[in-house]
């Protein structure tokens, strides 16, 4: 999550994507953060919260669209996929 957060930062500045790189990388690291999820017992709030972060970016993701989410949002999903996680 915390590569999510760097990478989306980086890519998304005044409600612009800028870095359609960075973006793509953030889109990437949550579709493998979800599929490592599908195996961790006791994750529903963590896959739902994923899922939720997932539905930040189009349907047909990762290709920027005209107004991405804000960093902020990404961030506060993230907090609380982490603090989340089964231990």
């Amino acid at each position: 999550m915390e590569s999510t957060v760097e990478e989306y930062s980086i890519a998304v500045k005044d409600g612009t994507v800028t870095d359609p790189a960075e973006y793509q990388d953030a889109w990437g690291f949550v579709k493998v953060a979800r599929a490592i999820a599908e195996d961790l017992e006791g994750a529903e709030v963590v896959r739902g919260a994923l899922d939720q972060m997932l539905a930040l970016w189009p349907d047909n993701a990762p290709i920027p669209p005209e107004d991405p989410a804000l960093p902020g949002v990404v961030a506060a999903i993230a907090q609380s996929i982490d603090e989340s996680l089964p231990e």
